[in-house]
């Protein structure tokens, strides 16, 4: 195991100006996204209070995320914390619906993505609305209850992407988040379930609706590649249901309305359901030791 201070010198070239020192403490910051050690216990956040978690806070002054922890004991990787590696493979199974970039993280039985019935999130709500998973990474990387933390790519339908997370007796669920970008607020999430030393597991992913924006079908209010990057993507609160529940799917609500060069899509005309609608999963999650 390495000594605090040679892991200051790992790490000191990518966050020199991020490196703090206290009586007894060894203090370093460390990139949680790419999670090259974690810190074993006992971390002190900057007002000196302990906090039995390898993120005591988050320091955004820098363009790279990183956590800043102080602790009594040296660090570890997480193999060595009591953590075992496993593959994430994310299927799209939709027709002409991509998902975004998706937020993975491992976490305890404290976190909860959503409830269904319940009001989304700010970060899980950029992702349904936006695809833009920024904001929910921050806010993931800055709780206590969270583990490791990664962004994967998009998936082009009829596509896998797979990607790799650490679970551990500590963080043992896994959550994820990721829009259907051909609709104003659809997306699809693992929401808490336990793969800890399981070998594999797999879960069926429905479309759920985020229910912080109306289902209007515009392009003017939808990011996917469906619409024209000059369309816009504003947001429409009037008529959103205000909580999260299953998805209905497109119905072409504006079929023989008129409308406007920026609310058709980029093909010309509106949504139609023969092109975009799904009747089941939209996403296949495998999980298996890698």
């Amino acid at each position: 195991m390495q000594s605090a201070a040679g892991i200051i010198a790992l790490v000191g070239a990518v966050a020199a100006s991020s490196t703090y020192e206290y009586p007894q403490y060894s203090c370093v910051s460390v990139d949680k996204r790419a999670d090259d050690y974690w810190c074993n216990k006992n971390c002190l956040d900057l007002d000196g209070n302990f906090n039995d978690h390898p993120a005591c806070f988050i320091d955004y002054s820098e363009k790279s995320v990183h956590t800043v922890c102080q602790c009594e004991m040296d660090y570890k990787t997480p193999k060595e914390y009591g953590g075992e590696e496993y593959v994430v493979k994310i299927t799209n199974l939709a027709f002409n619906q991509p998902l975004s970039r998706p937020v993975v993280f491992a976490h305890n039985e404290h976190k909860q993505l959503f409830k269904f019935n319940g009001v989304a999130g700010k970060g899980l709500r950029i992702v349904a609305e936006d695809g833009n998973p920024d904001v929910l990474e921050k806010e993931v990387l800055n709780d206590k209850n969270v583990g490791q933390v990664v962004v994967a790519d998009g998936i082009p339908p009829r596509q896998s992407v797979t990607t790799k997370i650490y679970l551990s007796k500590d963080f043992p669920f896994l959550s994820l988040a990721s829009m259907a970008i051909n609709t104003n607020d659809c997306f699809v999430a693992v929401n808490g379930e336990y793969a800890y030393n399981h070998k594999y597991s797999r879960y069926g992913l429905p479309g759920l609706d985020a229910g912080t924006e109306a289902n209007n079908e515009l392009c003017t209010h939808i990011p996917g590649p469906a619409c024209t990057p000059e369309s816009g993507n504003q947001r429409d609160m009037d008529g959103a249901e205000g909580f999260i529940h299953v998805h209905r799917g497109i119905h072409g609500v504006n079929v023989g309305e008129y409308l406007s060069e920026s609310e058709q899509r980029a093909a010309g005309g509106p949504f139609q359901p023969k092109f975009y609608d799904w009747r089941n999963n939209m996403a296949l999650i495998e999980v298996y030791k890698a």
